[in-house]
């Protein structure tokens, strides 16, 4: 396999372990199997440091263009949301309707807006 279909490979098991483990959680209800939040976190936090380590890393190889800063800022932005609502959705308390509901939407953009912003990085070849 080339490096680039490890990388894709590799991004793609991320994600897919996020969201399988996401729907693993929303079904088993609280208090949710520790091992399995864990992961789900750490594989969501993984993907947004490697999407901050690639456009670094391209950084110092070229400047970046407003396109790619806005891509990859976009993807952050959205990473940043599916954290927060999902912490909302995962504490103690009940989680207001709108959490809940946006915890629902927002991994689907921001799958949509990493990856992206890691084609505009050129991340994937």
């Amino acid at each position: 396999m080339t490096p680039t279909i490890w990388k894709i490979a590799a991004l793609g098991g991320l994600f897919g372990l996020v969201f399988v483990l996401g729907y693993g959680l929303s079904r088993a209800g609280k208090p949710y199997p520790l091992a399995a939040f864990t992961v789900h976190k750490l594989a969501a936090l993984g993907i947004l440091v490697w999407l901050i380590r690639q456009a670094v890393v391209t950084q110092r190889a070229a400047p970046l263009s407003a396109l790619q800063w806005a891509g990859v800022g976009l993807a952050a932005v959205c990473f940043v949301l599916a954290m927060a609502t999902g912490g909302l959705v995962s504490s103690d308390r009940p989680a207001p309707l709108w959490a809940a509901r946006a915890h629902a939407l927002i991994p689907y953009l921001t799958l949509l807006v990493s990856g992206g912003a890691f084609a505009l990085l050129g991340a994937l070849r």
